[in-house]
């Protein structure tokens, strides 16, 4: 009995701990934008898909949605002189549970909120046009931490600000705000310290979000600046 017990214990835990590290974010499935889903459908109704809900008090952006415990993470923007990029939580019927000012916004062309939100486990990490970043409570909607990454690194912009969503891989998060200084950035995601800085390409960064592979047993972040297809 007690082998029993003590291998539902550890089954149970396993299983919480995979969960744990279940990310929602760009481009689900390792960011290919290839679902592994089966089952669906191959062809729509004649009378479409069944609207089941619909929210029209949503600020303006282009984010896509992120999914984390029976909640729906997504973007938009104020249209202000002092525009902040929010953070919306709704449940699964569409309501806005809760609303969180993640950083500045991008003011200049095409200013509505871009970068799709990333949840790991409790927390959602997100990246504003003007590249502040910030780790917010998936629950609660309270800051956790936030880094005015771009300005504090002497990030440089192209036309249309940041439009990154952010990588996480184990302890890191990873961003880009390119410029004379550095490249890409990691940071401590439980705390938001920058824990090193690739080298200067001396460019703009992309409209672009990281992706992360293992070649010739080595694991790379690759990403795209405005000039250049780089690694680190």
């Amino acid at each position: 009995m007690k082998a029993t017990t003590l291998s539902i214990i550890l089954l149970t835990l396993l299983t919480f701990s995979v969960e744990a590290q279940k990310i929602s974010e760009w481009r689900p499935e390792n960011r290919t934008g290839v679902s592994a889903e089966t089952g669906l459908m191959k062809s729509w109704p004649a009378t479409g898909p069944t609207l089941l809900w619909s929210n029209l008090d949503l600020a303006k952006g282009y984010s896509s949605p992120s999914f984390g415990a029976s909640t729906i993470y997504i973007t938009g923007n104020t249209a202000t002189n002092d525009a902040k990029d929010i953070l919306f939580a709704l449940n699964m019927d569409g309501k806005i549970l809760w609303q969180t000012e993640m950083g500045r916004a991008w003011t200049g062309s095409n200013p509505e909120s871009r970068a799709t939100p990333t949840v790991e486990s409790n927390r959602v990490y997100t990246c504003s046009g003007f590249g502040d970043l910030a780790c917010i409570d998936a629950t609660t909607g309270k800051m956790i931490w936030s880094y005015k990454a771009s300005e504090l690194n002497k990030g440089t912009f192209g036309a249309w600000g940041i439009a990154e969503s952010l990588l996480v891989d184990g302890n890191k998060i990873y961003f880009s705000p390119g410029g004379p200084e550095t490249m890409t950035i990691a940071l401590n995601k439980a705390t938001g310290d920058v824990l090193w800085k690739s080298p200067s390409l001396n460019d703009k960064p992309g409209y672009v979000s990281p992706i992360l592979i293992n070649f010739a047993g080595k694991k790379m972040i690759v990403n795209v600046s405005l000039g250049h297809v780089f690694w680190s």
